[in-house]
C-alpha cells in the first residue's frame, strides 16, 4: 500500500537539499555523515518509486492518488539529481567579493577568506567538513581586523591579518604574540585605500 511517507521524506529530502546554503557550514565533521545520509535515503527512494510503478503496472493504473504521488517524487528526485545543490544559487545575492585569499593544506583542506563590499567577510575550511565563520571586518593600509559574528565566537580564533604585497599573501594572526601566522594566497584584491 502506498503511504505519504514516501512523497513525505522525498520532500524532506528536496527541501533540505535546497536550503543546504543556509545550514550546512554549521556542520562541521558531520558534514560527512550527513552527505552518506542523503545518498543512502536517495537510493532508497529510487528503489521505492520503482516498486511503486510496478504496483501501478500490476493493478492496471486504476489508484490515479498512487500515479499522482509517483510522478511529483519522480520530479523532486529527478531535480536532486540535476541541480544537486539545489535551484537556487544563493551565493549570487551575496555582497561582492572585494578580496578573496586561500590556502591549501594537507589532504586537500581548503581555507578560503572572502571580503565583502559590504564590510562583511566569511572564512569557509573544507576539509573533512565544512566550517563557515562570519562577521565584519576592517582594512586599515595593510592590516586587517576581524570581528566575528558567527555562532561558535570565532573558534580558529584570527584576531587580524597582514597584507604582504611582495608575496601576494595574508598572513592570519591569533594575538600580537603569535609568532606562526598562518598565510593565505590572495587571488583577488580589489580593495580601495582608504
Amino acid at each position: 500500500m502506498f503511504k505519504s511517507r514516501l512523497l513525505l521524506v522525498t520532500l524532506s529530502l528536496f527541501l533540505l537539499i535546497n536550503t543546504q546554503y543556509f545550514w550546512e557550514g554549521m556542520l562541521g565533521g558531520f558534514a560527512i555523515p550527513l552527505t552518506l545520509v542523503f545518498a543512502i535515503t536517495f537510493l532508497i527512494l529510487v528503489f521505492q518509486v520503482f516498486h511503486q510503478i510496478y504496483l501501478s503496472v500490476r493493478e492496471r493504473f486504476r489508484d490515479k492518488q498512487r500515479i499522482y504521488r509517483v510522478g511529483i517524487v519522480i520530479v523532486l528526485l529527478t531535480l536532486v539529481v540535476l541541480r544537486p545543490f539545489g535551484l537556487i544559487n544563493y551565493r549570487i545575492f551575496e555582497s561582492k567579493n572585494v578580496f578573496v585569499a586561500e590556502r591549501e593544506g594537507v589532504a586537500n583542506c581548503m581555507t578560503t577568506l572572502m571580503l565583502k563590499e559590504s564590510g562583511r567577510f566569511k572564512m569557509r575550511s573544507v576539509c573533512f567538513g565544512v566550517e563557515e565563520e562570519t562577521g565584519s571586518y576592517t582594512f586599515n593600509k595593510d592590516t586587517l581586523k576581524l570581528n566575528y559574528a558567527s555562532f561558535r565566537g570565532g573558534d580558529n580564533g584570527f584576531k587580524y591579518g597582514i597584507l604582504d604585497t611582495a608575496n601576494k599573501s595574508l598572513k592570519l594572526y591569533r594575538t600580537a604574540l603569535d609568532t606562526l601566522p598562518i598565510p593565505l594566497y590572495v587571488s583577488k584584491n580589489e580593495i580601495k585605500a582608504p
